[in-house]
């Protein structure tokens, strides 16, 4: 479909027609031609997106009267076409049709959506400026800096760093060296846990000639104890003063969901740093002399739930749980993990000292060796098997929100073939009841 002669970036993505008010239909071409877009994910089930809707349509309101190429499109999570209708009619832009699901499924895999409310906006030829957009309608009402495009990292970073000693230093102190961006604070246990264990890899990592440096990102609601907390800190630290404003975009570019949470870039490349780790917490933690911590392909829940450099929140995961095999046994399973994620993906690529993840991996890939684990215990009650019994594999698609039970052998074959089904969507996939 065209408008005056040019394919709309818009129909592969939303499809060829949208609803308006009162079901009409519109075409998607003529309606977001030229404009900027707001694909909104929501449902009228969800309280926090209950509340954000009459803000999001105030602002919406505000950009349309001031004259700003400006659209909206609903993408709905609700459960039936009652609920939908009720929500989208306290809405005054277009939505994606209820029946359409293929395309809401399609735009949620993209978008990598993991809660909602969600607003990514993208410009008029499809791409995506901010794929996180809904802090922004509310800190900026009137839409004074819409379309709200990403500052580079320099920019974000600032050129001012302190350190322990209360030494400043600026961003050539960080040029051609490995980056590992901490997001911490001292309130928080695990965090107070894993410092000491970051300091003994940061200093392994420097003793053996690596150009390493780490800035510490605060979560801190206090001057002293941020100071407190530096002090445990051999690294240099964004200033106390700047720290909350870096940590919520920062957070944001690198999807920090919680905390500890480690960051590891390579060597800057102009405003650019490849990066080597989105969350390298685990691998520090498990090998603190493995430097430059490159994501490994299959993680124990014991140790996180990021595998292959994304989480279990973001990716389709595969998760075995074996505690009752032998040791031989469980390193026998490990080993056939690696080679399905290796099939999954060619996986993170290491040039010299530089590892970037090369291809997204399909699915990743975890074991659960302990009896009683947290995350092992929220994956079964989310799943409601609790009462599978020996050595069992889930595979848990929490962005979807499906999962499958798997209680034949576990070995390459019978997991080969679950992926094999999964891929082709013929796998009998079960609704998580989040």
């Amino acid at each position: 479909m065209s408008v005056s002669g040019f394919t709309s970036p818009f129909v592969p993505l939303l499809g060829p027609t949208l609803l308006q008010k009162g079901g009409k239909e519109v075409s998607t071409a003529e309606l977001l031609h030229g404009k900027t877009v707001g694909i909104y994910f929501s449902a009228h089930w969800c309280p926090p997106c209950r509340g954000f809707t009459p803000e999001l349509a105030t602002y919406y309101k505000t950009l349309q009267a001031s004259g700003k190429p400006f659209e909206i499109v609903f993408v709905s999570s609700d459960k039936d076409q009652a609920s939908f209708d009720e929500y989208f009619g306290e809405m005054p832009w277009a939505a994606v049709p209820f029946a359409a699901r293929d395309v809401h499924s399609a735009l949620n895999s993209l978008y990598k959506v993991q809660g909602i409310p969600t607003l990514v906006i993208v410009d008029e030829h499809g791409n995506t400026i901010n794929p996180n957009a809904r802090s922004k309608v509310s800190q900026d009402p009137e839409g004074l800096h819409f379309p709200y495009i990403p500052k580079t990292l320099p920019q974000i970073l600032g050129n001012h760093f302190v350190n322990r000693d209360g030494q400043s230093f600026s961003a050539a102190d960080l040029k051609g060296k490995h980056l590992g961006l901490y997001f911490s604070a001292s309130w928080c246990g695990p965090c107070q846990n894993f410092t000491p264990v970051l300091a003994e890899a940061y200093a392994a990592a420097k003793a053996a000639g690596n150009e390493l440096e780490i800035v510490f990102v605060s979560g801190d609601r206090s001057q002293g104890d941020f100071d407190g907390y530096l002090k445990k800190m051999p690294w240099l630290a964004i200033p106390f003063e700047s720290a909350s404003a870096v940590y919520e975009e920062l957070g944001e570019v690198y999807d920090v969901e919680g905390i500890p949470h480690l960051v590891v870039l390579g060597p800057n490349r102009g405003p650019t740093r490849p990066v080597v780790n989105k969350d390298a917490v685990s691998v520090v933690r498990s090998d603190p002399k493995g430097f430059p911590w490159a994501p490994k392909s299959v993680v124990d829940l014991s140790e996180g739930a990021s595998s292959g450099g994304f989480s279990i929140n973001e990716k389709p995961s595969l998760v075995v749980f074996y505690s009752s095999l032998s040791e031989a046994e469980q390193v026998a399973v490990d080993a056939t993990l690696k080679t399905l994620a290796a099939e999954s993906s060619k996986g993170v690529v290491c040039q010299g000292d530089v590892c970037t993840v090369s291809d997204e991996p399909a699915v990743i890939f975890f074991t659960s060796k302990d009896k009683e684990s947290g995350i092992a215990d929220q994956i079964h009650n989310l799943t409601k098997s609790e009462s599978v019994h020996g050595p069992h594999a889930i595979l848990l698609d929490i962005s979807e929100r499906k999962f499958f039970v798997h209680t034949g052998a576990i070995d390459a074959a019978a997991l080969r073939d679950v992926l094999a089904q999964f891929q082709a969507k013929t796998l009998a996939l079960q609704a998580l009841e989040l």
